[in-house]
């Protein structure tokens, strides 16, 4: 078997945008109780969409929050990508080698996708496979996306690779039947993030798109011995 397809994420992967979310979501949430939020606890459901990590850690923390608090928070996280939404490093390069069927699946807008599909001269080469939360049934960690996106491409899931950054979205591509690669260039990801990755189910990590290539060489190779 060879893989025919590979499946993006967005935020993190193709934009360097969580960071940014991570900020916003801390100041506004200052804003709606005293309590101090760990960074590290809004990590730890990143790549969920913004709702569902306001309502966890609202949750979490045990403070109430409304149904516009939560519009605002949105509103203002999409806000700031307006102005700032810098992209990741050799995404251009990496994705325009590949000899793949590529889409982008994604818990973030379809305008949100498609900016930073344009924004990174993949227009052309992703063309109309985006996916968006709004466009399924369930957002990730749930498969619906990826599941969706092999469907437009017309691959079945098994020849499809992912390439996510967070431990929701890789469950995502893997429960989708999916092979996943974890990346860990984006500027949120702490040390010690490979090995959550890994202990979700990825089978490949890379620090740089430079190494894309070649982590698709060897899942290649592996994939005809199975």
């Amino acid at each position: 078997m060879m893989y025919e397809a590979i499946i993006s994420d967005c935020d993190g992967v193709l934009v360097d945008s969580e960071a940014i979310t991570h900020v916003i979501l801390q100041e506004e949430l200052a804003q709606v109780t005293d309590i101090n939020i760990d960074p590290n606890e809004i990590l730890a459901v990143q790549g969920q969409t913004c709702r569902a990590v306001i309502l966890h850690l609202s949750k979490k923390y045990g403070f109430d929050i409304t149904e516009d608090q939560i519009k605002h928070m949105i509103e203002k996280v999409h806000a700031a990508f307006t102005h700032n939404l810098p992209t990741i490093d050799g995404v251009h390069e990496a994705f325009l080698k590949l000899d793949l069927k590529i889409a982008v699946a994604s818990n973030s807008k379809v305008s949100h996708i498609q900016r930073a599909v344009d924004l990174n001269g993949l227009t052309a080469k992703v063309g109309a496979n985006i996916v968006s939360f709004s466009m399924v049934a369930h957002p990730k960690p749930a498969p619906d996306v990826y599941l969706k996106a092999a469907q437009m491409l017309n691959v079945a899931p098994e020849k499809c690779l992912v390439i996510e950054d967070s431990v929701a979205g890789a469950s995502a591509g893997i429960k989708a039947g999916m092979t996943v690669i974890g990346f860990l260039g984006a500027s949120h990801l702490p040390e010690g993030h490979a090995e959550k990755l890994v202990q979700a189910g990825v089978s490949y990590t890379i620090k740089h798109m430079s190494e894309l290539e070649n982590a698709i060489l060897e899942l290649n190779e592996i994939a005809k011995l199975s």
